[in-house]
């Protein structure tokens, strides 16, 4: 099943090729866009582009940390209420000390596939039954 017109979009954030070629493949296959960028400084360019319906945020990522990048997106705007789902090696404690809020859902590599594509489904339908 491949991504329609209009289709929702989810920008993945991830350093890991493999990873995020996984994550792009896993999401298509339910009918979402994916935009792939690979560090931290290419996302915060990114930034100056429509925001897309949901970004999935690695936070350990090489030039610009994945927390650099969450403080910056939640101030850009456009993008301040653009639904995050955090996917990373990091423990949600840790995470948490840093960011404190604005994340939809986190998850700790390594996660299950299936899982992912469900809870990004789920945050992208609340994001869409609440406008």
């Amino acid at each position: 099943m491949g991504a329609g017109p209009d289709a929702r979009s989810v920008l993945v954030i991830e350093d890991e090729p493999g990873i995020a070629e996984t994550i792009a493949l896993h999401l298509q296959a339910e009918g979402l866009k994916v935009e792939i960028v690979v560090d931290g400084l290419a996302a915060l360019v990114r930034l100056d582009s429509p925001p897309p319906d949901l970004v999935l945020l690695d936070l350990g990522l090489p030039e610009v940390s994945g927390f650099r990048v969450m403080n910056v997106l939640r101030r850009t705007p456009g993008w301040e209420r653009t639904p995050v789902v955090v996917a990373t090696a990091y423990n949600f404690e840790e995470a948490q000390e840093i960011i404190r809020d604005g994340i939809d859902e986190f998850m700790t590599k390594p996660f299950d596939m299936k899982d992912l594509v469900e809870r990004v489904g789920a945050v992208i339908r609340r994001k869409s039954a609440a406008t």
